[in-house]
């Protein structure tokens, strides 16, 4: 089963993503037909909501709901390939109700429970594809015009009978064309009219050049959904433990932390029982948060996890962290990133593995360096660190994958 994921700057996919995408994606038809009305199980039908961008450092959120809907049903109508073993599902993508909508825009409903539970509630049941589009307009470092847009895609599909995420991965692009908008407008020194109008226009050309970011994301999205992977292994219940004042607290790097855990298991040979990572939520996160002196305890941690007997098999409490510092020989902007993590056995009660993993100083580039007099842009320097931390999540999900598979063999 295919486990879709995207995650570049700029570059094309993988041929071998491609390679799954298009040994999975199903039959599909661009509009809802009389089968999918009626629920029919040859029919899978993906509902595709746009959300506010969990990055609050970026200032253009433009709706693309319309675009995103037209490129996933063009995706479905023209791809036609089964799934490995001959299975073949229709794709048909509807809008979600306004209610439902309304629900998945509140700030509390931004973790993967709380969407689940209000994609259960739609008729007939599908999966659920939630989206955020967060961009921002800056001058060209190198030239007077025009002024460039940076801009960051990010999604996840979510099953609503099983809570597990079936695809999810994210888009960069760092110079799309910002036309004939006026960079300087953006400072917070422009007066407040011409600012309001310089987002506006940065907006409406986010909007048009939104198709740039949508290269293999359709196919694998309807790819996931046609061929669901199977997770036969361990369930983990995944929490930040954000106790300690060094503890990067946004949401935004916890996105970021699942999506290279998820990447492990993506990574898997077809026969290995794949585990599946879950996002924890409002409850059980906000046990882990505290006033900064320390990290969470055993005690505490064995407390949580006696409350989820029955559902999980594992808890991972992980910290992730960040620093910058200016190099005092070159001036350049470095940055250094680390993930602390326990993994709790629920049934055992106890932990079965903890480690640190931390990547080496690295130098802040790219629209993430102030270059020429040109600020660096708060949101190139969050997706910078995310991107870091994403990969030391592969590193974590590896470390994990492994130890449940050693406990699994051992009993």
């Amino acid at each position: 089963m295919l486990w879709a994921h995207s995650s570049r700057h700029g570059a094309g996919p993988s041929r071998s993503l491609l390679s799954l995408a298009f040994a999975c994606l199903a039959t599909a038809a661009a509009a809802a037909s009389p089968e999918a009305e009626r629920g029919d199980e040859s029919t899978v039908i993906i509902r595709p909501v746009q959300i506010p961008p969990a990055n609050a450092s970026a200032p253009l959120a433009p709706d693309v709901s319309a675009g995103m809907i037209g490129a996933l049903r063009e995706t479905a109508k023209n791809w036609h390939l089964p799934c490995p073993g001959g299975t073949a599902r229709k794709i048909t993508i509807a809008e979600a109700d306004e209610a439902a909508v309304a629900a998945l825009r509140e700030t509390g409903a931004r973790r993967e429970p709380a969407m689940t539970e209000i994609a259960k509630k739609m008729e007939p049941a599908g999966p659920l594809l939630v989206y955020s589009l967060a961009g921002a307009g800056r001058p060209d470092p190198y030239t007077v015009d025009p002024p460039k847009i940076v801009a960051e895609l990010r999604y996840r599909l979510l099953d609503p009978s099983s809570g597990a995420v079936l695809a999810q991965g994210s888009d960069y692009a760092t110079g799309l064309d910002g036309g004939s908008c006026k960079a300087g407008d953006l400072s917070q020194d422009a007066p407040e009219a011409d600012r309001r109008a310089a987002i506006a226009c940065f907006g409406q050309a986010l909007a048009a050049a939104f198709p740039a970011l949508l290269t293999t994301m359709p196919a694998e999205v309807a790819a996931a959904a046609a061929c669901p992977p199977t997770f036969e292994g361990a369930r983990v219940t995944v929490a930040v433990d954000r106790k300690h004042e060094a503890a990067l607290q946004p949401l935004y790097f916890e996105e970021a932390v699942l999506e290279g855990l998820r990447e492990v298991v993506h990574s898997l040979p077809q026969s290995f029982p794949k585990p599946a990572f879950h996002q924890a939520d409002a409850a059980l996160s906000g046990r882990f948060v505290g006033d900064g002196t320390g990290r969470t305890g055993e005690a505490d941690i064995a407390e949580a996890a006696a409350d989820m007997a029955g559902g999980p098999s594992h808890l991972l409490l992980y910290e992730p962290a960040a620093k910058a510092e200016t190099d005092a020989f070159t001036g350049l902007a470095r940055f250094d990133t680390r993930i602390t993590y326990r993994l709790f056995d629920v049934a055992a009660g106890a932990i079965v593995a903890e480690g640190k993993v931390e990547s080496s100083p690295d130098p802040f580039t790219g629209c993430a360096a102030s270059i020429n007099g040109t600020p660096a842009e708060p949101l190139c320097v969050q997706r910078t660190v995310a991107t870091a931390l994403q990969k030391l999540a592969t590193d974590v999900g590896s470390k994990v994958v492994f130890a449940l598979s050693a406990r699994s063999t051992a009993q």
